[in-house]
């Protein structure tokens, strides 16, 4: 660290002000941040281009920043940069290398106030070094952002395909072919086409184990936690010293669907990655598919109905379950191999960039969580890392 870093308060950096309570889930312009992010919008708007807290709660000590105008809850501070001090970017990236957590108090429920925060004290270097730090940071955020949406395209792409096919029946020459009632649900379907159970087109059916963790063991669980808005996060599965029993283990192509709990139950996510000694614990059911069944039309079939599952929870309120015998009870719709294969090799080269992209964003945000704190202490300098930025780039 140069002599160009001083020792600053906090409250010399910045001004706090207290959100105000406001109902979640609203629409309008302007986003509305809760200590976990965004929980609605709202056609007025309090603040401008500051910093979210988490004031109370599980995310007490969260950070968020909103570059544009946004109202914020009352579950938290809104933390206003002093121009002539610090830049808001490298505020808001010293602040969530703080761990603002170990500040709260409070007995009940972790509980951060203005009056802890106001006094902790921080390392900064002039502004057009703040710049610079902030500039490298956000790069690696811009290009997570811009990775995240190219993957939600995609996944936008091959849901709407499969609606066009298997749900609209505007699949290639549906102009020729005669559709017959089904005599389910589903109505008329192509001729030729069947709608069966789920466990007529799967060859394995099953819950995962009960793990033993260990941070230092080569196998890894999936847990519910990994299965999020129908992707499956692999940086969340643990490690554990428990063998994995070979007919426990994931497969390339199994379908993962959360079984147990409230909120999460029935989310689906597939697995497109060739994985060693993996499985699933307890909470979570394989289902894969037999061998005439295309992988991905199995997959993007399963994604559809992740609706059906979420409704099929059995139990009280605290633990519901979604059984197997449930799961393998849902209606599949089983087209012509030549359709299915058809499907598949338009929807495979997407999912494959999907995972090239997450592969990437997961190796970037390793680099910028290595680099966050190191930069903001100025343990680094800044030129060394915009150097790794560029690589990182290229």
């Amino acid at each position: 660290m140069t002599l160009a870093w001083q020792t600053k308060r906090l409250d010399t950096l910045a001004q706090f002000r207290n959100g105000k309570s406001i109902k979640p889930g609203g629409s309008g312009t302007y986003p509305v941040y809760g200590s976990n992010g965004t929980i609605g919008a709202s056609e007025a708007y309090m603040y401008e281009d500051a910093i979210i807290l988490g004031r109370v709660g599980a995310y007490c000590g969260s950070v968020e920043r909103c570059s544009g105008r946004f109202w914020a809850s009352d579950n938290t501070i809104v933390v206003e940069a002093n121009p002539e001090e610090v830049s808001t970017r490298f505020l808001y990236y010293t602040l969530i290398d703080a761990n603002l957590n170990r500040h709260a108090g409070g007995a009940a429920q972790p509980l951060l106030t203005q009056s802890r925060l106001k006094p902790l004290e921080f390392q900064v270097p002039s502004l057009a070094t703040q710049r610079r730090i902030a500039s490298i940071l956000s790069a690696y955020d811009d290009l997570i952002e811009n990775n995240t949406r190219r993957i939600e395209i995609l996944e936008e792409m091959a849901r709407r395909l499969y609606e066009e096919w298997f749900v609209h029946f505007r699949f290639p020459g549906h102009e020729d072919i005669r559709f017959v009632d089904s005599n389910t649900e589903l109505g008329l379907v192509p001729e030729g086409w069947a709608v069966v159970s789920l466990s007529d087109v799967t060859s394995f059916i099953s819950r995962g184990i009960s793990p033993n963790y260990d941070d230092g063991a080569n196998s890894r669980v999936i847990n519910q936690k990994c299965i999020r808005d129908q992707r499956l996060t692999m940086e969340l599965a643990r490690k554990q010293r428990k063998k994995v029993p070979d007919d426990k283990k994931v497969l390339f192509g199994d379908i993962l669907i959360n079984s147990t709990g409230v909120g999460t139950l029935g989310r689906v996510a597939q697995v497109y990655e060739n994985l060693e000694n993996v499985t699933v614990d307890s909470h979570v059911t394989i289902v894969r598919a037999c061998a005439d069944i295309n992988t991905s039309y199995f997959g993007q079939q399963l994604l559809y109905l992740q609706p059906f599952f979420e409704e099929q929870g059995v139990g009280s309120t605290g633990q519901t379950e979604l059984s197997r015998t449930r799961i393998a009870e849902a209606a599949f719709l089983k087209s012509p191999m030549c359709i299915q294969q058809l499907f598949g090799d338009t929807v495979f080269p997407m999912k494959e960039e999907q995972q090239l992209l997450h592969r990437k964003n997961t190796n970037l945000r390793s680099q910028r969580d290595l680099l966050l704190p190191k930069l903001v202490s100025g343990e680094i300098d800044v030129r060394e890392a915009e150097e790794t930025l560029e690589k990182a780039v290229a």
